[in-house]
């Protein structure tokens, strides 16, 4: 495999990565979405002290594999979640993509409270 098949190969399957993670997130609703809830549900009170046990259980219960996709016989994506001891909104996720024949491994993290490391 020459350089650039190997770098036209990494950004199809960031491309798919991305499409992935998008249509894991389209069916959830955001607080705004909710025609329920007034506007007390943006006040720092809003969460119930049941949400915010259950919010907790989670959170203590530490991170979990989401869902996981063989994209062939070679290749993996899985999704990785990371809970945040207040919402399910503000959770950490990672996308890890394996490929076993050419044994290397690429992760992808996104979420509100996510900090990219230092490069040096």
């Amino acid at each position: 495999m020459t350089a650039t098949q190997s770098r036209l190969l990494g950004v199809a399957i960031l491309m798919g990565a991305v499409a992935f993670v998008m249509h894991l997130t389209n069916g959830r609703e955001g607080v705004d979405a909710n025609p329920d809830r007034g506007t007390e549900a943006h006040s720092k009170d809003a969460l119930t002290n049941e949400e915010l046990a259950k919010a907790r259980a989670r959170y203590e219960a530490g991170a979990f594999i989401a869902k996981t996709r063989q994209l062939s016989d070679r290749e993996a994506l899985e999704v990785i979640v990371i809970p945040e001891g207040y919402s399910e909104e503000l959770d950490t996720r990672c996308i890890v993509y394996q490929n076993t024949e050419l044994k290397t491994s690429a992760i992808e993290c996104s979420g509100i409270k996510f900090r990219h490391s230092a490069v040096p």
